[in-house]
């Protein structure tokens, strides 16, 4: 399945000669019963009841955020990284079904050509240890 976001009617106001391509790395994680896909290099976030809601969700946040950069002349303002534990959750994730999608877009000055995805599952020896010592 295929999520695409196109912004054709922003008009672009940067003058780069040859557009931004910036390949993402998304996380997907449960938190609380939800889905949630994390943008690590826009520290962005979907979520949904499943993991291509919170991707399509994620999909329309990342268009605003490239849009309104576009718009305002400062592609600087795109890359607010995630903090290092969700980059962490990345790296010890795997590749898995969980990645339904693909997330592209392209607008004159920025092209997010792919995106890795990712499932974080986290290890049950890692969970805080909740009994009482006596």
């Amino acid at each position: 399945m295929f999520s695409q976001f196109r912004a054709s009617k922003c008009r672009p106001t940067m003058k780069v000669m040859n557009p931004l391509r910036i390949p993402l790395r998304i996380v997907f994680y449960e938190d609380d019963g939800r889905w949630i896909a994390h943008c690590l290099e826009f520290d962005l976030i979907g979520d949904g009841g499943s993991p291509k809601e919170a991707l399509t969700s994620l999909g329309k946040a990342i268009h605003v955020q490239v849009a309104m950069s576009v718009e305002k002349g400062s592609p600087r303002s795109l890359f607010t990284p995630a903090d290092p534990e969700y980059f962490e959750k990345f790296a010890r994730g795997q590749d898995s079904p969980v990645a339904v999608g693909e997330l592209t877009m392209s607008m004159r000055t920025v092209k997010i050509e792919r995106a890795e995805i990712r499932q974080y599952i986290p290890d049950p020896a890692d969970a805080p240890n909740t009994y009482a010592h006596a």
